[in-house]
């Protein structure tokens, strides 16, 4: 999340894909949504992770723009 873009972004989480695409990283993120309501950044990154684990990360990336 704290990557410069989306381009950096796609490559930390294929490079750490093991424990980030994981129910538990998930988890993790709802709780910080939860924590952080108005922070957009994290839905975003949220529905990002969803994408990544039901379609693949290059398509979870490649669908968002």
């Amino acid at each position: 999340m704290q990557t410069p873009d989306w381009g950096a972004s796609q490559a930390y989480l294929e490079a750490h894909q093991a424990e980030l695409l994981t129910e538990a990283a998930e988890g993790v993120l709802q709780m910080l949504i939860q924590m952080n309501p108005n922070a957009q950044t994290l839905s975003e990154h949220l529905t990002l992770l969803r994408a990544a684990r039901a379609n693949g990360i290059a398509a979870a990336y490649q669908a968002r723009g």
